[in-house]
């Protein structure tokens, strides 16, 4: 993770103020793919598809 940390000027107040910015250096994944990544594949694959049966019956 890429951050900066900017000072900023507040003059009403006078007391430092910082601005501190993270910016993501990871590939964005799509959620099968995060999904296997985290190792929670077959499991949380099992449980979507209950709750959904169990919505669809609702």
């Amino acid at each position: 993770m890429c951050s900066r940390i900017e000072p900023l000027d507040d003059l009403a107040s006078g007391e430092p103020l910082f601005l501190v910015l993270f910016a993501d250096q990871r590939p964005v994944l799509s959620r099968a793919q995060n999904r296997v990544q985290i190792g929670h594949g077959d499991a949380a694959a099992h449980i979507e598809r209950e709750l959904r049966e169990t919505r669809d019956r609702l």
